[in-house]
């Protein structure tokens, strides 16, 4: 029994920016994250990720609102995993949109805001489906990788680190998919991969074959399930997929972060869903000690 009570005590349970945006909507305040920490605290969440939705929220995030939440999550002992910049979804969608100067703009005051945020909190872009269904192109992808560079020389410079989400149809996606690999200068700029378990059930062959391109660079989680048939974020356990093997994949490929649940799901049901996402997840980590894993 007391491997089974090490599993509670070596590892952490937090929530992905769907916590916010189920219980508050896609524009919820400083000040709605800082009621949901106390919920957070009650229910017993140690992590959670914060996230600039929409582009006119930016200044929001000026000001004393982020020390405040530190302060916070300080007096709780809790943290951040990761601050998703989902307003840039678009940033690599085209050529036209990672020609466009205005998203750097953007992510220059972005990361001038989050100074308060320890350095070992990566900012995670995602990456929407290609416009117009477009395919993948030698060109697309050189643009990609140099457009990816630039952004990571400035958050580098801000001491900061960026992750990708790899949401169906973006380009990483596509050219995953064309070429059964991830581009060799992701390694070298140090790119990190916020893995959403719901995404890469429908747009791989198998929910783990992007993990052996990221090993020991997985920088968070977004555990969700769905069927397979469409991109959804219901609670781990009620859709298909396989937990077991998914975990043991995580600690094959050197995951050691916390597990953030990604739960998309009406006001009234955040509490029960999350906490139900995460007894399901607690089990399978006892299997895995169970079973000498």
């Amino acid at each position: 029994m007391q491997n089974i009570a090490s599993v509670m005590e070596n590892n952490s349970f937090g929530v992905s920016p769907a916590f916010w945006v189920s219980l508050f909507s896609q524009h919820f305040t400083l000040e709605q994250v800082r009621e949901g920490i106390k919920l957070l605290d009650r229910w017993g969440f140690q992590v959670l990720q914060l996230e600039v939705y929409h582009r006119e929220q930016l200044g929001d995030w000026s000001g004393d609102g982020l020390y405040t939440i530190m302060e916070d999550l300080g007096e709780r002992g809790m943290r951040i995993s990761a601050f998703v910049a989902h307003f840039l979804i678009h940033l690599f969608t085209s050529e036209r949109s990672m020609t466009d100067t205005l998203p750097m703009r953007d992510w220059v005051a972005l990361c001038g805001k989050l100074q308060a945020l320890p350095p070992t909190v990566p900012l995670v872009v995602p990456l929407g489906a290609l416009q117009d269904g477009k395919s993948f192109s030698v060109s697309l992808r050189d643009l990609f990788i140099f457009t990816l560079k630039e952004y990571a020389a400035v958050a580098r410079s801000f001491g900061r680190t960026v992750a990708l989400e790899i949401l169906p149809g973006s380009i990483l996606s596509r050219i995953f998919h064309e070429h059964g690999e991830i581009p060799r200068e992701l390694e070298a700029l140090d790119i990190h991969l916020l893995y959403d378990t719901g995404h890469h059930f429908i747009a791989d062959s198998s929910v783990t074959d992007i993990l052996p391109w990221f090993k020991g660079r997985v920088a968070a989680l977004h555990l969700c399930d769905n069927r397979g048939t469409e991109n959804r974020s219901d609670i781990p356990g009620t859709g298909n997929i396989d937990w077991t093997f998914l975990l043991e994949k995580l600690d094959l490929y050197g995951y050691t972060g916390s597990y953030d649940l990604e739960i998309l799901c009406p006001p009234a049901l955040v509490e029960t869903s999350y906490r139900q996402g995460r007894d399901f997840i607690i089990e399978k980590l006892k299997e895995r000690v169970h079973h000498g894993v």
